[in-house]
This record gives C-alpha cells, sequence and structure tokens, in this order.
C-alpha cells in the first residue's frame, strides 16, 4: 500500500512540474478520490475484487479486517469528471473527492439489515482508522452531493454475491 500512495503523490508532482515547466495551452484540473467503492464494470470474476479498492471493502465486511473508512462512490467520481470540464472551472483548480466518513458499527448495520445471511463478519465492533478530509471545495465548486456508504456497501456486495450465486 505504501508503493502505491507513493506512486500517487510521485505522479501528481509530476503533473504540476509538467504545467510548470511546459506551459500547456490548455487548462489542468486534477481530481483526488479516496477509495473508489461501486460496481466494477472490469470485474468479470469474484476472485478479481482483492486487485481494487472494492476488495477492501468486501474484505472489511467479509473477513473484519480492519480498513479506512475514506471512500467515494465510483459515480460521484464520474460525475466530478464531468463537472471539471466546465470551463467556469478554473486552470489549476484540485479536488479532493471523498464521501462521508463511516464508522464500523454503521457499516455492520447496513450490512446486518440489507445481507443478513451472506456469512459477513463485521461487527458493531470493528473500528475502522478513518482519516479527517475537507471536501467543501468539490462540494461548493462541483456541487457535488456525496452518495452514502449504504449505497458503496450495497453495489460491492450486490455484485459480489453475485458472482458467487453463479458459481
Amino acid at each position: 500500500m505504501r508503493l502505491y500512495r507513493a506512486s500517487k503523490l510521485l505522479a501528481n508532482n509530476a503533473t504540476w512540474d509538467f504545467r510548470a515547466t511546459t506551459k500547456p495551452h490548455y487548462a489542468l484540473v486534477t481530481l483526488h478520490p479516496a477509495f473508489v467503492f461501486g460496481h466494477n464494470l472490469m470485474q468479470t470474476s469474484a476472485e478479481e475484487v482483492a486487485t481494487g479498492s472494492n476488495g477492501l471493502l468486501w474484505s472489511l465486511v467479509m473477513q473484519g479486517n480492519p480498513a479506512g473508512s475514506n471512500g467515494v462512490h465510483i459515480q460521484d467520481v464520474a460525475e466530478a469528471h464531468i463537472k471539471v470540464l466546465d470551463p467556469e472551472i478554473p486552470d489549476g483548480s484540485k479536488y479532493l473527492l471523498a464521501g462521508p466518513m463511516a464508522t464500523g458499527s454503521e457499516i455492520a448495520s447496513i450490512v446486518k439489515r440489507l445481507y443478513p445471511d451472506s456469512g459477513a463478519k463485521i461487527t458493531e465492533d470493528t473500528q475502522l482508522s478513518p482519516m479527517p478530509v475537507d471536501t467543501a471545495k468539490a462540494e461548493a465548486e462541483l456541487g457535488i452531493q456525496w452518495r452514502s456508504w449504504e449505497a458503496m456497501v450495497k453495489e460491492v456486495m450486490d455484485q459480489q454475491l453475485g458472482f458467487y450465486h453463479k458459481l
């Protein structure tokens, strides 16, 4: 995970260095999403979930493995990409994309209510490690209204459980 985070920072730095040295004739805007959760159109089997963000949520729910609780719905990320195409968005803007934080108890409650027979191991005592984030700029300038954790959990669970029912 450390190398992944480092690669994100290096890519961000390279982007802004490129802008400073090349001075392109187009506007540059960057989006910085937290873990992206939701229906994955590229996933074709249950095993593939371990390679992406959805794997973190699936592992949290099904194995009780603690994880961070900073996430954003895939549709919110897609919406942000469309909204930053607006010529009114200032060149050089940067947006942090992260929906509301959740507790282990909240996620456990969603799973227990919607998927009582799923075999989930998450409990109300599961501790998460959220990092405080300020998404006010994305909310104000892009008009983003974050989708709920229930929507994120539901999409990941429906997709994963659907793969297992096909076996």
